[in-house]
């Protein structure tokens, strides 16, 4: 379960989040509200590209949540997808600690900036 962030609604941000990440992160979304998709539930029959998932994250204001790192050159090329949560860290339950662990601060991040990471070594905002 996610932390209690006092001021902040969790349910504020909205996120896409690719298939490099597995649905048990979904879940957790999902059990505190927040507005969350999963690529896999979205495609048809052949995967999802890279500029399907970023033509929805800018119409619908959604955080690509990746390890993919073709939405970090995307994203510095052509600031595609609208904002990206680049999760670089191989450990599961590393970055999920992170995560969960400094979600307040990804949040605040997300309301004046476009890119967090998530390495093997915390979090890096670009």
């Amino acid at each position: 379960m996610f932390p209690d962030f006092g001021w902040m609604d969790v349910k504020s941000l909205k996120y896409i989040i690719d298939a490099s990440v597995t649905r048990h992160v979904l879940k957790r979304f999902e059990a505190v509200g927040m507005d969350v998709v999963h690529v896999l539930d979205l495609q048809g029959e052949s995967p999802m590209k890279d500029r399907e998932i970023n033509l929805i994250s800018i119409r619908e204001d959604r955080i690509v949540m990746t390890k993919d790192y073709d939405f970090v050159e995307s994203f510095m090329q052509s600031k595609r997808p609208y904002k990206l949560l680049f999760i670089s860290s191989d450990d599961e339950a590393q970055w999920r600690a992170v995560f969960l662990t400094h979600f307040d601060a990804i949040q605040e991040h997300f309301m004046n900036a476009d890119l967090v990471e998530i390495g093997k070594d915390g979090l890096v905002f670009h």
